[in-house]
């Protein structure tokens, strides 16, 4: 904005008062605008967030279900692999199980794309603070998922490690791709003894993850249902986890 003095010069008070009011004014009208333009941006950018942060939510319904029955047919596969490594360290003839379908899977993480953008972006700031914090309660269970994961495909690579001894493979079956798992007639009592320890780690492993994706995806149809307070997530949270374990 540019200030101009009036073209016939300020002869008195009143011109001078009358000029002065005519700046403000202007200012004022300015400031206005330029307002009302970011009021409607961010108007615009808290819509868009909320409409990234949903359909997050619907996709991680449908990601987790996937995954229940990938991680159920994996464990299913680790305990059936582990028993028969216990069978043998009894000194019963058993031979290695086929599990190298169960074992060609894995799941899909859910996805937190849209509150990370937002974190970065610090337009999470733009939610009211009732949403804040239930967002930021459900960033806490995606980094403790995001963890749990981690500790599971660690166990995968030890257990995978231990195994490629006994066998040459280049297959990975953490990263969808078949990889047997080797003979265990050709495996000395400590090696079985090991190869069990292995096995019980990446069992357990799975179970805390498995567990947290619980917690996410309780969380997910609870956000889903129009909840928007930490008290009423908190409680709906606990009238689930309570149905769930009778």
């Amino acid at each position: 904005m540019e200030l101009h003095a009036p073209e016939g010069g300020i002869h008195s008070w009143r011109d001078f008062f009358v000029h002065m009011a005519t700046i403000v004014l202007g200012i004022m009208i300015a400031i206005g605008l330029e307002q009302s333009v970011e009021a409607i941006h961010h108007r615009y950018e808290r819509r868009q967030l909320e409409s990234d942060i949903h359909a997050d939510l619907e996709a991680n319904v449908k990601r987790v279900e996937y995954d229940r029955r990938i991680y159920e047919g994996q464990r299913a596969a680790l305990v059936e692999l582990r028993a028969a490594v216990e069978a043998r360290r009894a000194g019963q003839d058993a031979t290695t199980p086929d599990v190298s379908a169960r074992r060609s899977a894995t799941g899909v993480m859910p996805s937190f794309a849209a509150w990370e953008a937002a974190r970065q972006s610090g337009t999470l700031a733009l939610l009211p603070n009732a949403e804040v914090r239930i967002d930021s309660r459900f960033l806490f269970q995606l980094d403790r998922l995001s963890d749990a994961m981690a500790e599971f495909e660690k166990s995968a690579l030890d257990l995978e490690s231990f195994e490629e001894r006994f066998r040459d493979s280049p297959g990975a079956f953490d990263m969808q791709m078949k990889d047997p798992a080797p003979d265990i007639r050709s495996m000395s009592p400590e090696e079985l003894e090991e190869y069990s320890q292995l096995l019980s780690r990446m069992i357990k492993s799975l179970d805390r993850f498995t567990i947290r994706m619980r917690f996410v995806d309780m969380e997910d149809r609870v956000l889903l249902s129009g909840v928007r307070n930490d008290e009423e997530m908190l409680r709906e949270m606990s009238r689930q986890m309570g149905a769930s374990y009778r």
